[in-house]
Parts: structure tokens; C-alpha cells; sequence
């Protein structure tokens, strides 16, 4: 919408300009008024200009009307002729009509040569500017067609553009002067957006304006890899042609491998990827975490990748083979090739940092509450070794029953034989842990049949009762008291299995060990008995329901 000033002042010159006005009319000084969306910085260098045009005349009024126009034209960072047209003619005519010193017929004349030389001067402006003067009304414009989008004029927007296929506007932010390697926060370019969402003309549009081909965002990718991960096959051929480095190729080809793009391999071994780096590439397929990589395609990598005569076994950095890597992230289609070309089946990760290391396929296969069965399976057909230990001394057994694996999963393990009495490095077992579990009784029976010691001691001292006992799983606690579990041994620190119950507040457990028999009185190594754990330990309503259960059972 048009302001009403703005209408009435578009009215009046019109009427001036084409003569139908005639100076003297009492209508001559009716000024609009300033564009209300005017800044108030602006408006004041605007009354400074008319104030050095002055009473000019003749040809001082046209040089000072056309150097002032054109100044102010180079402050609007959004310049619309029409919008400063506004503000010079009203500032200018209430200049006019404000001066005492002027009759009714001069202020008339005075304004009818100044619309018609700052109409000269803005119509005609262009022809007449330098070449650096047309390049900034150039900008201008075209940061005014962002405002009329709208899009701010900002790195983040420009690259947003361009990772949406918005061509229009990538277009007129580089003719508005942004530079094309700018980055968002982020870190990356529009050529890697542009890159990865496929977009070739905008592609072509960056190049043509000088976008750096080998731009590295904080990871050290370049469009290239930007455009292999997402298997861009027509754009890899455009940025190649544009001069991407052998440092760019080499992670695009670690990037198409992680995505699963065999073609996009194919192209960038021909066009001069190092193939010394297909036994990382191996590693970074089968253990691929990008969102939307199917395990077929990625499986088509590998198999592409042993054809080019890649080494199954070989570690990666960290310590990882391709068959730990996909047996980490459940590909049992990989694992089924990687062990089909002879990959090792018991091999250790080296590495110190996942869990602690040490692990083997079928210790990752153990370790996800049974999901993995199949995998597990097979792995124990090809030869998997279930009495293998990871850096904390935990079997595939251990690791089953500490990740909560299906009772399918701990009898399969038993029945391959695995050590129903191993001990971890802090002197855990199988039933210690089983016990500590909700549920655990299932648990416990396939171990017991297995000959599982009920009583056997950790490194502190602690039993399967006092994991169950600590825990307040009374079933789980009943199953190991029937199999012959001793309910009133010490751990190292003198506490029995009753006294770790009353510590932890476990009202039913308590009474269970007491209808079994616990000894109520016993002292632990500091001379603190039940009763003072309970005083000691619990709040009111648990602490008063605790010492009323004690005192009844002979507590002193």
C-alpha cells in the first residue's frame, strides 16, 4: 500500500512536472511528509543536503541536486529511487515553504526545477556513474530483491539457499557481493550444501563465481566428500573437472565408502583416489553409522572393495577390523561376507577406549539383550572361542548377562561352552550378576545346571545373595538359598547379606532372610550390627518400619 503522503506528493508532481500546476497555485506548498519507515540518521543527512543545495539556481542547482542525489543513492543499502525520491523532494519543499524570505511564485519555481533535476538525475544516474558506482547500485538492487524474498543478506541464509536448490536467491546474493566461500556457523559453504543436496546449477553457479572447489569446513571435508556421502554422481564429475585435490578425492573416498556408494568409488578410484586407503574405506563401510546407508549397500562396498584385493583383518587406528566394526553396529550381512573372504573370527580390538577394550565379534554379537541371536550363532558356528576375555575380564557370558541378553542367548553360550564360574577382573561371576538382575531366576537355574558356585566370593567378598540381597529381588534371592547359598557369610568388610538389605531399606527382602534364618545380631568389621545400620541409615517411616521387624526378630 501507498502512504497518503506519499500518493498526495506522487499527485503533485505529476501536476508540476507536466505543467498543470503553474507556480503560484495555492496549492504549491501543500509538502507530503517524510516516509514515516525513514531512520532518523537518514532524515538528517537529508535536511544537511538540501540545506548545501540552498537558493542554488541554474546549473549550481543541477551538479549540487545530482551529487547530492547520487550520495545518498550510495548510503541506502537497500536503494529505491522511488523511496529517496520521497524523502528529498518532502524535506526539500518544506525547506521551501518554511522560508520567509521566498514569495508564493518563487518557492513554486524552486521546486519545479528541483523535481525536474532530481528526476533527471535519477533516471539518468546510471549512464552517467563509474564503473564502481554501477557495480554498488548493482549490489544494491540485488540486496533489495533479498529484502522483497525475504532473505537477510548473512552467511547462514546465503548457505541455507543453496542446500535448498533455491537458485533465484544464491544468485542474488553473489550479484549483491557476498563472498561465495563465505561459511554459516556451522563451519561449511553453499558449495557443499549445493554439493550434497545435488543441486548442479547452483553448483555450476558457485564455480563460476570463484567458490574454492578444495574448501575445507572443521572436519576437513571438501564439497567433493559432500557430494560422495550423498552419492551426488552428477555433481562429483563437476567439482572434479574444477580441480579438487588429492587430499579432497582421498576423504570423498572414504565418504562414499561410509555412505555405501560403490559407484561413487568406482569414479573417484579412476579419477585418482589412493587405493592403499580400500583397507580404511573396508572399515568405515562395515562400521558405518550415516543415517539412510542401507547394510545392502554397504555390503555391496565391502564386496567391491574386496574384489580390489582390500585385507579383511587389517585394524584400523582405533584398533578396529571391518568384522569388529559390523558386528559393533549389528550387520549380520556384513559379518556373514567379512567372514566368508576369511576374516578373523577371534580377533581383540586393540582398542582402549570402548568399554574397555579387548572385545571380539561375538562379545559385541552377546552384548544387545538378545537382538543379536542370529549373529551370535553364527559367529559360534565359524569358530568363535566363548572363553575369550576383553581387557576387564569378561566373557561373551559375562557381557550377555550385564546387558541383560535373552535366556536364548546365556543357554547358547553355556551349551558352546562357556564357563558357567569365570570371573571378571573385580572377581564377578555369572551368577552374581544374574542375581543382580530383576527377574534373574531363569537366569540363575541355566547356570546352576551348569554347575555355577553359588557362594563363590568376589574381590570384595561379596555373593550372588548379597547382589540380590542389595538389590531387594526376593525370588532371585530364594532360588540361590535353595540351592545352598550361605546366608550369613562376610564380605570383606564383616556386612552379611542381611545387613546390606536393612542398609539399602528393603523391607520384604529383610524379612525373607530372616524367615530363612539370617543371624540378626552378627557385628560387621566396624562392630555395627543391623539394628544400627537401620537407626543409622533410613529414613523415618522405612527406619521405624526396619527397627520394629529387628527388635521382633531379637534384634539388641
Amino acid at each position: 500500500m501507498i502512504c497518503k503522503d506519499c500518493l498526495h506528493y506522487l499527485i503533485f508532481t505529476f501536476l508540476v512536472s507536466s505543467g498543470l500546476l503553474m507556480p503560484g497555485t495555492s496549492h504549491a506548498l501543500d509538502c507530503p511528509g517524510i516516509p514515516e519507515q525513514t531512520q532518523k540518521d537518514l532524515q538528517v543527512e537529508i535536511r544537511a543536503a538540501v540545506d548545501r543545495i540552498g537558493s542554488a539556481k541554474g546549473a549550481e542547482l543541477e551538479k549540487l541536486t545530482r551529487n547530492t542525489t547520487r550520495d545518498l543513492l550510495g548510503k541506502l543499502p537497500q536503494a529505491d529511487k522511488v523511496y529517496l525520491e520521497q524523502m528529498m523532494y518532502a524535506t526539500y519543499c518544506s525547506a521551501l515553504r518554511d522560508d520567509p524570505a521566498l514569495t508564493e511564485s518563487q518557492r513554486s519555481a524552486r521546486i519545479k526545477a528541483y523535481n525536474l533535476e532530481l528526476k533527471r538525475t535519477l533516471q539518468g544516474a546510471q549512464g552517467k556513474e563509474s564503473p564502481d558506482q554501477r557495480a554498488a547500485s548493482a549490489k544494491d538492487a540485488a540486496r533489495a530483491e533479498l529484502a522483497r524474498i525475504p532473505l537477510p543478506y548473512t552467511p547462514d541464509a546465503f548457505v541455507e539457499s543453496a542446500g535448498n536448490g533455491n537458485l533465484a536467491a544464491v544468485k542474488w546474493f553473489l550479484a549483491a557481493g557476498i563472498n561465495p566461500n563465505t561459511k554459516n556457523e556451522g563451519g561449511n559453504t553453499a558449495l557443499m550444501h549445493a554439493a550434497g543436496g545435488g543441486h548442479t546449477e547452483i553448483v555450476n553457479a558457485l564455480l563460476k563465481a570463484k567458490a574454492n572447489v578444495n574448501e575445507r569446513n572443521q572436519g576437513g571435508y571438501t564439497a567433493l566428500s559432500w557430494a560422495a556421502s550423498s552419492d551426488r554422481k552428477d555433481v562429483l564429475p563437476i567439482l572434479l573437472d574444477h580441480g579438487a585435490d588429492n587430499d579432497a578425492i582421498n576423504k570423498a573416498f572414504l565418504s562414499a565408502a561410509e555412505g555405501g556408494h560403490v559407484e561413487a568409488l568406482r569414479m573417484l578410484l579412476k579419477r585418482g583416489a589412493d587405493k592403499g586407503l580400500g583397507n580404511e574405506a573396508l572399515g568405515e563401510a562395515a562400521g558405518s553409522t550415516i543415517t539412510g546407508a542401507s547394510e545392502a549397500e554397504l555390503n555391496d562396498v565391502i564386496r567391491f572393495l574386496l574384489e580390489q584385493g582390500m585385507d579383511v583383518d587389517t585394524k584400523d587406528d582405533a584398533g578396529w577390523t571391518a568384522l569388529l566394526n559390523a558386528a559393533r553396529e549389528g550387520r549380520i550381512m556384513i559379518v556373514q561376507t567379512l567372514l566368508d573372504a576369511g576374516a578373523g573370527v577371534n580377533t581383540k580390538c586393540t582398542c582402549t577406549g570402548w568399554l574397555g577394550g579387548g572385545w571380539t565379534a561375538l562379545m559385541m554379537a552377546a552384548r544387545d539383550g538378545g537382538e543379536r541371536k542370529a549373529m551370535l550363532d553364527m559367529l559360534l558356528a565359524r569358530g568363535a572361542d566363548p572363553g575369550l576375555v576383553n581387557n576387564d575380564g569378561k566373557t561373551a557370558l559375562l557381557i550377555a548377562l550385564e546387558f541383560r541378553g535373552s535366556i536364548d542367548t546365556i543357554r547358547t553360550l553355556l551349551d558352546k561352552g562357556a564357563d558357567a564360574n569365570a570371573r571378571d577382573n573385580n572377581g564377578s561371576t555369572a551368577v552374581m550378576r544374574a542375581a543382580g538382575e530383576r527377574n534373574g531366576v531363569e537366569f540363575l537355574r541355566a547356570l546352576l545346571e551348569k554347575h555355577a558356585d553359588v557362594n563363590a566370593r568376589s574381590n570384595d567378598g561379596s555373593t550372588a545373595l548379597m547382589w540380590a540381597a542389595m538389590r531387594g529381588y526376593v525370588d532371585n534371592m530364594e532360588a540361590l538359598l535353595d540351592a545352598g547359598a550361605d546366608i550369613n557369610v562376610r564380605s570383606m568388610k564383616g556386612r552379611t547379606a542381611l545387613m546390606l538389605a536393612v542398609r539399602e531399606g528393603k523391607v520384604e527382602t529383610v524379612q525373607a532372610l530372616l524367615r530363612r534364618g539370617a543371624r540378626v545380631d552378627d557385628e560387621d568389621a566396624n562392630g555395627k550390627t543391623t539394628l544400627n545400620y537401620a537407626e543409622e541409615d533410613l529414613k523415618e517411616q522405612t527406619r521405624t518400619d526396619m527397627i520394629r521387624i529387628l527388635k521382633k526378630a531379637g534384634a539388641k
